[in-house]
């Protein structure tokens, strides 16, 4: 993902998939099990939700080494059953 030309390293595949899985209900919140079913389908490892806080905290650490170039921070929210 390239940003002010330079290359960024936004980690492996499904890593990848959670800004676009995010993306689809910008400005709202997004339930933690509807983030996964985006990014893993129906078959999700039984780890995806501590595999999907790992993908945020990267990308989050990706964001913020843009030095400015990057848009408000991502936040984290958990939602109850969600």
């Amino acid at each position: 993902m390239p940003a002010g030309g330079v290359p960024l390293d936004a980690g492996p595949h499904r890593q990848r998939c959670v800004p676009a899985a995010l993306a689809v209900d910008v400005g709202r919140v997004v339930p933690v099990d509807r983030l996964v079913d985006r990014v893993w389908g129906e078959d999700p490892p039984s780890r995806a939700r501590d595999a999907l806080m790992s993908y945020l905290s990267r990308l989050r650490r990706v964001a913020a080494g843009l030095d400015g170039v990057g848009r408000e921070p991502a936040t984290r929210r958990v939602l109850a059953g969600g």
